[in-house]
């Protein structure tokens, strides 16, 4: 099969996923390929690139920094590695698998030190369950996302929870589905309309209302320490401190029950949002 043409990507940003990994394993490549591909999104390998040998760094660097996901496999040692170094610069959102019969615990491979720890790599022990870890990675959590990102800036902001069949609401929503808003441009907006930004409302007072309102509950004297005071230092907006906060599988299962998000799911799917 020949090979693309790099000044030609198919697609657009919002649904590009970059596909990393040993290319030599190319079995596992296509099946991710297939999934991505299943679900609606256009894969992003980087050897069915044309590109020259001295050029293989900065052209694949390039595909990934055109693409909003990025899908990583890193079973075996190979370039992903270096590649997923960078993804914190480019604001790629990025799911790290890999082959396991325990489903937990990371390859030991001293070079998975260059993995931020946020990024938590999940296990896979078959084809079936690899397919169910990338569709809540590119479905399922990323709706999930922009909906409690949506209703825990406008309840931080009004005091009371939002009223998700609203037509403000469910505009608002299709805007950070589309791409069209970013969330921190969408939470600042949100913020600014009700006045809550400094000095009216310090960082480390920002994170406990986002707590106490968001998740229900006053954070814990470690969260404090390890988390708030680390968080408050060095933010240029309260959006982004609030985006960097909530992003977490135990606080998004939390606040998803708070907002009975399966209902809205069921809601919006009968009036088209």
């Amino acid at each position: 099969m020949p090979k693309k043409s790099i000044d030609t990507i198919p697609g657009s940003y919002h649904k590009r996923v970059f596909i990393g990994g040993d290319y030599s394993h190319r079995a596992l490549i296509t099946e991710i390929e297939g999934i991505v591909s299943n679900l609606g999104f256009i894969p992003i390998v980087g050897d069915e690139y044309e590109m020259k040998e001295e050029e293989i760094h900065d052209c694949t660097m390039r595909l990934l920094h055109c693409c909003k996901y990025a899908i990583f496999d890193i079973s075996t040692i190979s370039g992903a590695l270096m590649e997923i170094e960078r993804i914190r610069d480019y604001k790629t959102k990025a799911l790290i698998v890999f082959s396991s019969r325990e489903e937990k615990g990371i390859p030991k491979q001293q070079t998975t030190r260059m993995i931020d720890p946020a990024l938590r790599p999940r296990g896979y022990r078959d084809f079936t369950q690899l397919r169910r870890i990338i569709e809540n990675f590119l479905v399922v959590q990323e709706d999930l996302i922009n909906f409690i990102i949506l209703s825990g800036a406008l309840e931080i902001a009004t005091g009371e929870m939002p009223d998700t069949s609203e037509e403000n609401f469910a505009r608002m929503y299709r805007d950070l589905n589309s791409g069209i808003a970013p969330r921190e441009a969408l939470v600042s907006y949100i913020f600014d309309k009700h006045n809550i930004r400094p000095p009216k409302v310090r960082s480390t007072d920002f994170v406990n209302k986002m707590y106490s309102t968001v998740l229900r509950r006053s954070p814990s004297q470690t969260e404090i320490k390890n988390r708030i005071y680390p968080l408050v230092r060095g933010y240029r907006t309260r959006a982004q401190l609030f985006v960097d906060t909530i992003y977490s599988e135990e606080n998004l299962r939390r606040i998803a029950s708070i907002y009975k998000f399966l209902a809205f799911k069921q809601k919006k799917g009968r009036s088209a949002i």
